[in-house]
């Protein structure tokens, strides 16, 4: 009987064990499933990140890309009117020299030198006036200053690279 008993004991403790290790096993595999499906949430949380990250910056592009467009057209406008200005300035300078190279015959009387050696400048709070025989060299000196400043200022081309320039070392 005590034979009986040792075997029924070791029968026992074996299904105690086996049973105790099936639970194990299960509770691992749970906890592998677990971590694979947090890996593939957090995989899949990267690759909408990166989606959105993308599409933001195609919006950004072209959002640039529409801007140099209008810009384009812009600088044309503003390159044209600037000539139109400039040409008006030459075509004044031109009117004003040939005014004052006339001779008195061909203006028709003799008070004409007296005129042309007359300068006034007249400053008052409705504006300034000036009256002289260098008036056209002055609007040809205007419209070479203001096509140089449109040149030096306004029409400055600048290189855009898109990749960041290393700064140099300041020399010593």
């Amino acid at each position: 009987m005590k034979t009986i008993a040792w075997i029924v004991l070791l029968l026992c403790s074996s299904t105690f064990s086996w049973a105790a290790a099936e639970n194990a096993t299960t509770l691992e595999q749970t906890y592998v499933l677990e971590r694979q499906k947090a890996s593939i949430a957090s995989v899949q949380r990267a690759e909408s990140f990166e989606q959105l990250r993308l599409a933001n910056r195609e919006k950004e592009v072209l959002h640039r890309q529409k801007t140099f467009e209008f810009q384009y057209i812009q600088s044309w406008v503003i390159f044209i009117m600037v000539i139109v200005l400039v040409m008006g300035g030459f075509v004044m300078a031109y009117q004003q020299f040939r005014k004052d190279i006339k001779t008195p015959e061909q203006e028709g009387n003799g008070d004409s030198q007296q005129n042309k050696d007359n300068t006034t400048l007249e400053l008052s709070t409705s504006g300034i006036k000036i009256s002289s025989s260098v008036i056209g060299l002055i609007v040809l000196a205007m419209s070479f200053a203001f096509f140089y400043m449109y040149i030096t200022h306004v029409y400055k081309i600048n290189d855009l690279s898109l990749q960041p320039q290393p700064q140099q070392e300041k020399q010593k």
